[in-house]
């Protein structure tokens, strides 16, 4: 997203706002985070944005399905988990799986299957279907870039199925060690393995280390 289209997404923010209403402190985060410059830093402010409820949650709801196809508003409105925005997800989510078949059959590589990734961990909160962890499987298996791999793995740890933790398990034997280290996390996570900061390390090297097999057995 341009400059451009975020000048005219803070428009519309603050009008959706309302100069002269006062906001809560989580709203004032939510916003802050959201309207913040577009680039690799930018996060939005789940934990604000998880606590807002009544006029300010539907408030955010909107501002974010008017942002779409924003990888900040697809993770938002997944936390929010809201069937107001399933039919656009749903879309979304539709129109980069036939971008990624289209491209499969001319022998093509896709070149970024981020927001197909983005899209199928936000709808999974909102309506589980079996084909959104099939579609990422195939990104953590197929995808060039490491950073789509990783993004997958990390994705499939909300999606507790046979299918995700062979792919899991099979991931931890990707070329790239950030894939292989979520991929254990992701595994660690599904099978219920809590993890303290001091020996998170530690657990998940020992996962990526030993045989394929023994993932389920940590």
């Amino acid at each position: 997203m341009g400059a451009k289209d975020f000048f005219s997404l803070g428009a519309l923010v603050n009008a959706l706002i309302g100069a002269c209403v006062r906001r809560s402190p989580a709203f004032e985060a939510f916003h802050r985070s959201f309207r913040a410059e577009s680039g690799s830093e930018r996060r939005l402010d789940l934990d604000a944005l998880a606590a807002l409820d009544g006029r300010e949650r539907r408030l955010a709801e909107r501002i974010l399905l008017n942002a779409l196809p924003d990888a900040c508003a697809i993770a938002g409105l997944g936390e929010l988990a809201t069937r107001r925005a399933l039919r656009r997800l749903t879309g979304l989510f539709e129109q980069e799986c036939a971008r990624a078949q289209a491209a499969s059959v001319v022998g093509e590589a896709q070149e970024s299957g981020a927001v197909m990734i983005a899209t199928a961990a936000a709808l999974w909160r909102i309506a589980p279907q079996d084909r959104l962890p099939r579609a990422l499987i195939a990104r953590l298996r197929c995808a060039r870039a490491a950073s789509e791999r990783r993004d997958a793995a990390v994705a499939l740890a909300r999606m507790p199925t046979a299918e995700v933790d062979e792919a899991l398990n099979d991931a931890l034997d990707d070329r790239d060690a950030l894939v292989r280290h979520h991929a254990a996390r992701s595994l660690l996570a599904i099978h219920g393995v809590e993890v303290d900061a001091h020996g998170a390390h530690c657990m998940i090297y020992r996962a990526m280390a030993s045989e394929r097999a023994r993932a389920i057995r940590i």
